[in-house]
């Protein structure tokens, strides 16, 4: 029960840290899929280890090393001092170790266990308990800011009484992380016939186009609600929270809004998804919501960094 209790733990943590933005459907997905590693891990110590506490401490730190395996490593990898020991072929050696060692300390191990059992215990409660305590709060006393103000809802929002079958039609192509044919002209010399083909067709062409920011989600969520975005700090690397939080605007925006209220019908062929209008392609980010979380687990990190290699 105290091992489901830190899945509850790692689950309500990845909630909170990633701002309320995780669906119940996603935790559910990712609940399942801890328990079947807990049982697993729980099986592993039954047969391992000899007595109630030995096998309850064992478990933990199988299940504490598969939960924080993603965050010791980037935290290694930040590090001046420690960055070398961020790689794999010391990490994983030095992770067996750890397992090692501890099961033969616990199996050898003839004193009485019960104080590190009910101290581990009665941690996982604290925690627990804090992070709904977290919730709470950010539920009730502290909603976080928008990168958008919605300049378009209610009375404000633009409305025109077309009627459907008058309306212009609208083809919007964006070629992502492509140069705009000034910029190939300029720094290569390269002259993009693309642009004579679709002016041809009737079609708008930017030569000289400009993105408000240099990462697609933010610079889409910025377009599509034409406004900038608000309180984006001063960083270098984008960080997965970041980046779902612009996603998950840029979900439901003005434009498209206000299109679907003139009457448009909308195809979506984008990276991205809208609200009642999924796109057709290939949603690029679909997985991202439970990589918020997942990613930090043991067997995902693998997965991403090492598996595709074989």
């Amino acid at each position: 029960a105290f091992l489901a209790m830190g899945i509850f733990f790692f689950l309500l943590h990845g909630y909170n840290e990633n701002e309320g933005r995780i669906g119940i459907f996603t935790l559910l997905l990712l609940g399942g899929k801890y328990l079947l590693a807990a049982s697993g891990i729980y099986i592993f110590s039954f047969l391992l280890m000899r007595g109630r506490e030995a096998r309850f401490l064992f478990g933990f730190i199988l299940l504490a090393s598969y939960f924080l395996y993603g965050s010791v490593k980037d935290s290694l990898n930040a590090s001046p001092f420690f960055h070398l020991f961020s790689r794999y072929r010391y990490l994983l050696p030095a992770l067996l170790l750890l397992w090692g060692g501890c099961g033969i300390f616990l199996y050898r191990y003839k004193r009485s266990l019960k104080g590190a059992f009910w101290y581990v215990r009665t941690l996982l409660l604290v925690i627990a308990v804090t992070e709904l305590g977290i919730l709470f709060y950010h539920e009730f006393f502290d909603k976080e800011e928008r990168y958008v103000t919605d300049l378009y809802s209610g009375k404000e929002r633009i409305r025109q009484e077309n009627d459907p079958i008058h309306l212009p039609d609208i083809y919007w192509i964006v070629l992502d992380m492509y140069p705009s044919s000034g910029s190939l002209q300029k720094y290569w010399g390269f002259s993009n016939g693309i642009d004579s083909a679709l002016e041809g067709r009737g079609f708008f062409v930017s030569r000289e186009a400009r993105s408000n920011y240099n990462y697609t989600p933010f610079s889409l969520c910025s377009l599509l609600e034409m406004q900038y975005l608000r309180g984006l700090a001063e960083f270098s690397e984008v960080t997965p929270i970041e980046q779902f939080k612009a996603i998950h605007e840029l979900r439901d925006n003005a434009f498209i809004r206000i299109l679907s209220e003139n009457g448009y019908r909308i195809d979506n062929y984008s990276l991205f998804d809208f609200t009642h209008f999924p796109t057709k392609g290939y949603p690029f980010f679909g997985k991202l919501e439970e990589d918020l979380i997942d990613h930090q687990t043991l067997d995902s990190r693998l997965q991403s960094d090492v598996a595709w290699t074989m």
